[in-house]
């Protein structure tokens, strides 16, 4: 009869609990040493006893969530301490904009990562748009569904603003979160992110291993008006400098010539300038690079070597885009020299830093991952 009881008791202060911590804390403006109800509101507001509440807050002082100052009351210690009275659902979400085979591949491995862990979480995947009309909804559904964790990537062109007020959100309704290689957030919130800097100068003194020492930066439409497109050719930049070799400066933020412009631009390039190495802002860049110089005659990587970035897998690029003035199905098979971004490594990171939040790990808000892409060897890339 007495462990029945105290059973009872029991279940009856974790509801209250429960109770305090979603009726009073997360729906409410309180923040962290604000002065809490007094134990007599909070029984005649929710209708415990006063016994239960004084039980109940007493749990909560040890666990740190509220603290004591005596007679001048009860105060609010650490709402991040509240996750384990919140009922949340055995399922992460992703919110990434799904645009580039890098993203794709990383959603495959978390799902992998998510479902094969032993607390068996459904992955699913809300598919974010380039802007921010979905992002206010995203962050909504998220906050009604209470999800056991998201990651997130920021839309392209979303303001920062609107970004910081999502996640602020997602804070006060203590979802655990982490961001991907995200424009905004990183240092503030826990994050994830490829060290584009760092894949710049490791694929300069890549191509100055190989013997290149007259190297061309090429950016494709638009890039370089992104900030990865300016932070890869402000470090490739640098690290032309620091190795004492030539970049050889060319307006080419854009593929928006005819493709004998193109064919008078690359030969003068090539024969003129003597560059026997280009360095492209992606892939995708690459492939349609490799097709111009094709398309003038020159073989690659016998006459000039092209080293791409992403290493997503030449046969997955598509060959055809708007932005590019040649046909790109015309090009010879290729191995693509490229740095490749670790999506294995990255998936790895997030689920890390998931999972910690989901076991109450005091993750801090400036950790920030920096993963270093690695050159992966193709046949694009001579030694000379």
């Amino acid at each position: 009869m007495k462990a029945r009881q105290n059973s009872i008791e029991y279940k009856k202060r974790f509801e209250a609990k429960k109770t305090i911590v979603s009726g009073e804390i997360l729906t409410t403006d309180i923040h962290d040493d604000d002065r809490f109800l007094s134990i007599r509101d909070i029984a005649a507001k929710h209708g415990f006893t006063r016994s239960t509440v004084m039980r109940a807050i007493s749990d909560l002082i040890e666990e740190g969530v509220l603290y004591s100052k005596g007679t001048s009351g009860i105060y609010l210690a650490d709402r991040r301490k509240c996750t384990r009275y919140i009922d949340r659902h055995d399922v992460i979400i992703s919110i990434i904009p799904e645009h580039g085979y890098l993203f794709s591949d990383i959603l495959e491995k978390l799902e992998a990562h998510f479902s094969a862990d032993k607390k068996r979480h459904t992955f699913f995947h809300l598919a974010a748009d380039a802007e921010n009309r979905l992002w206010a909804l995203h962050i909504k559904a998220c906050v009604t569904y209470n999800p056991a964790g998201i990651v997130i990537k920021s839309p392209y062109r979303i303001d920062e603003d609107t970004f910081m007020a999502g996640l602020k959100t997602l804070r006060d309704h203590l979802i655990p979160f982490v961001l991907l290689e995200s424009d905004f957030g990183a240092g503030k919130y826990p994050s994830v992110s490829f060290d584009s800097a760092a894949g710049a100068v490791a694929g300069v003194e890549y191509l100055v291993r190989r013997g290149h020492k007259r190297l061309c930066f090429i950016e494709g439409y638009g890039t370089n008006h992104l900030p990865l497109g300016r932070i890869r050719r402000a470090a490739f930049g640098d690290a032309v400098r620091k190795a004492g070799v030539l970049a050889v400066e060319d307006v080419l933020g854009g593929f928006q010539m005819l493709p004998k412009d193109w064919n008078d631009r690359l030969k003068r390039l090539i024969r003129v300038e003597k560059v026997s190495a280009f360095f492209c802002y992606n892939d995708i860049v690459a492939k349609a690079l490799i097709a111009l110089l094709e398309h003038a005659g020159f073989d690659v990587p016998h006459d000039v070597s092209v080293l791409g970035y992403d290493n997503v897998g030449y046969t997955r690029i598509p060959s055809h885009f708007t932005e590019f003035p040649v046909d790109m199905q015309r090009t010879k098979p290729h191995d693509l020299t490229a740095m490749s971004q670790p999506a294995e490594e990255c998936a790895q990171a997030l689920t890390d830093i998931i999972y910690a939040q989901i076991d109450d790990e005091r993750i801090p808000d400036d950790t920030r991952i920096l993963i270093r892409p690695k050159v992966y060897e193709g046949d694009t890339v001579k030694k000379l």
